[in-house]
């Protein structure tokens, strides 16, 4: 048996206070999901936002492409594109929303406001085509960010979720059986006790 169910005062006094620190554990897992469920849905939102916002600056950057390609030729346009160096601006930081470690992608878009290619050669139309990308690019970084969060965010919530069930139908229903089992025992016992009392007392 187990020792934690001998109906003593001590074990009665244990299964109180570990109910009470399931009952407030469970309380501060529902805030906390509550919490998550908000920012999930804030995140949701602006992957929809962003979503929508990629579609048309992708559709106006092929434009933008198409009208260079035509003015400054395929094989230029290759060249100046092949000659580019790789972009090394990307920062990654991370903060935390009730657990869930999401990462904070840096972009600073201010220092590709000059295309870095020679003016030799380009056109108005390859300018637009190179800040129209740049757009794509800031628009991408955002996206990947918040649909990262959306998968943390979610992965804490489903987790707060189950611990807060096992709280609630496991865990605190055992506490409360454990704590119902061991008082009936002691009131009997304390019964018993004042009959065995009594009976010593009349006899005497």
């Amino acid at each position: 048996m187990n020792s934690e169910l001998l109906p003593t005062k001590r074990n009665l006094m244990l299964a109180k206070r570990n109910l009470e620190f399931a009952s407030q554990g469970h309380d501060l897992l529902d805030k906390k999901y509550k919490v998550l469920l908000r920012a999930l849905s804030a995140v949701k939102f602006s992957v929809d936002q962003l979503r929508h916002q990629l579609d048309d600056a992708l559709e106006n950057a092929k434009k933008m492409v198409a009208i260079a390609q035509m003015e400054v030729g395929d094989k230029s346009l290759k060249k100046i594109i092949n000659s580019q160096p790789l972009d090394a601006s990307i920062q990654i930081s991370y903060h935390s929303i009730m657990g869930a470690i999401i990462p904070k992608i840096k972009y600073d878009n201010k220092k590709h406001t000059t295309p870095p290619y020679s003016l030799c050669g380009s056109t108005v139309s390859l300018d637009d085509a190179f800040f129209a990308w740049q757009s794509v690019k800031f628009l991408l970084i955002k996206l990947i960010e918040a649909e990262i969060a959306v998968q943390h965010v979610n992965a804490q919530l489903q987790k707060a979720k189950k611990r807060a069930a096992a709280l609630e139908n496991i865990i605190i229903p055992t506490y409360k059986s454990r704590i119902k089992y061991i008082s009936n025992q002691l009131e009997e016992k304390e019964r018993d006790e004042l009959i065995r009392i009594k009976k010593h007392c009349v006899s005497i």
